[in-house]
């Protein structure tokens, strides 16, 4: 895979699926997590399904280079 680092925003049941994917298939490659309810990002974490939790998007790293973006798309604007 191309990328050095990749975010998810959103870890519901598709964010998380997808997170779960990707660490298998890429397992060195940074996996940054956001999700609005800070408990969701915690139980990412504590499944090694993501490497780091951001409290917000803007909070993500600079240098991410593929996001996506997994909620609902009436929460894409907030």
């Amino acid at each position: 895979m191309p990328y050095r680092s990749i975010a998810i925003v959103g870890l519901g049941l598709m964010g998380a699926s997808l997170a779960a994917f990707l660490k298998q298939k890429c397992p060195k490659i940074p996996i940054w997590g956001v999700d609005a309810d800070g408990a969701t990002g915690q139980l990412a974490l504590k499944q090694a399904i993501v490497d780091q939790v951001a409290d917000t998007v803007t909070a993500l790293p600079k240098d991410t280079e593929l996001t996506f973006v997994c909620v609902p798309i009436s929460a894409i604007e907030s």
